[in-house]
């Protein structure tokens, strides 16, 4: 700047001597003209241009304005009016124009009514009321009957209800014909005994007998160490003894002391009350939320406010014409 100064001045000491006044003044518009133009600074220019107001770029926000009755309609104007039902448009907040989310204020979740939740894996649940009953699991029930006629001389458990354990006593049976079949294996044992004395075809018969009395026994029921007490002669009782085959509650009697029974006869019945069985009927249209081996919860009457757990065991194939139901089983 001082520089540019200095030629004025001495440009203008030399207009004054040699030049007219008109030239002179000329000149001096010229010489500041151009004193002007070398030391005027250049403005700078920007490297990039100022972003437009009217452009808004990837983290303005913009105001949307949705509906209360249709929260999924999104406008800008807010003096538009909902396209599905016509009502005025309240703010839903502000949110970035690019992300594609909606931002509702409080006031605006309060007035639209939506509700939120987190993201997640799960299992559906469907809470489906079916009617049934608690009943025996049939794979945990004993049914005792007589393997040969006899006559009931005692009976240990005379009432429906008695808790037993396995092995526990039930009953004292007399029968003739399992004392024959006593007999029979006494007199097969005896003659195996003196068979070494005997020619090869005598002690094959003898020893093909006492297998046959001892088979008869086992299909009197009897075990093995009680054949064998049998044959050595502790065993000197008339009368068998009848024992539970399982732990339980027995839920049948069909004899009394002093009843005569046949073959095959039903004595007892003993059920294992520790896993039992629920029996409900689903209707049609509930089956296809059931299916074989899913979990359940359920309740009963007896306990009301306690919850069980079970998984569904059988489902019944056909559907009965008149109800339109099918049996459903949780074990």
């Amino acid at each position: 700047m001082k520089k540019a100064i200095r030629l004025i001045k001495a440009a203008l000491k030399r207009i004054w001597k040699h030049a007219s006044a008109g030239v002179a003044v000329l000149l001096i518009i010229a010489a500041f003209t151009a004193g002007y133009n070398v030391a005027a600074p250049e403005p700078e220019r920007p490297d990039k241009a100022e972003p437009r107001a009217d452009h808004p770029g990837d983290d303005a926000k913009v105001q949307y304005y949705t509906c209360s009755m249709h929260p999924s309609v999104r406008l800008t104007d807010p003096d538009a009016k909902c396209p599905i039902c016509g009502m005025d448009l309240i703010p839903a907040g502000e949110h970035s124009a690019k992300a594609d989310v909606l931002t509702l204020s409080r006031e605006a979740a309060i007035a639209s009514r939506v509700e939120t939740a987190e993201v997640a894996r799960y299992f559906p649940e469907a809470h489906v009321r079916l009617y049934g009953k608690v009943t025996y699991d049939e794979t945990s029930v004993a049914r005792l009957t007589a393997y040969f006629p006899g006559r009931i001389d005692r009976l240990f458990v005379n009432y429906v209800g008695v808790a037993v354990n396995r092995g526990d006593h039930l009953a004292e049976v007399y029968s003739p014909e399992l004392l024959a079949a006593f007999e029979e294996l006494r007199q097969a044992v005896a003659a195996a005994n003196n068979a070494p004395a005997m020619s090869g075809l005598v002690r094959d018969a003898t020893r093909d007998t006492l297998e046959a009395a001892r088979e008869k026994l086992r299909l009197f029921g009897l075990k093995q160490d009680q054949i064998r007490a049998v044959e050595d002669g502790s065993f000197d009782s008339d009368r068998f003894t009848i024992y539970a085959p399982i732990g339980g509650v027995v839920t049948h009697l069909g004899v009394r002391e002093g009843d005569y029974v046949k073959t095959g006869a039903p004595i007892a019945t003993v059920a294992d009350l520790s896993r039992l069985w629920i029996d409900m009927q689903a209707y049609e249209s509930q089956l296809p939320l059931l299916r074989w081996g899913q979990r359940v919860t359920f309740t009963v009457e007896a306990h009301p406010g306690e919850q069980f757990h079970g998984r569904i065991s059988f489902i019944e194939p056909i559907v009965d014409e008149k109800t339109r139901t099918a049996a459903v089983r949780v074990a």
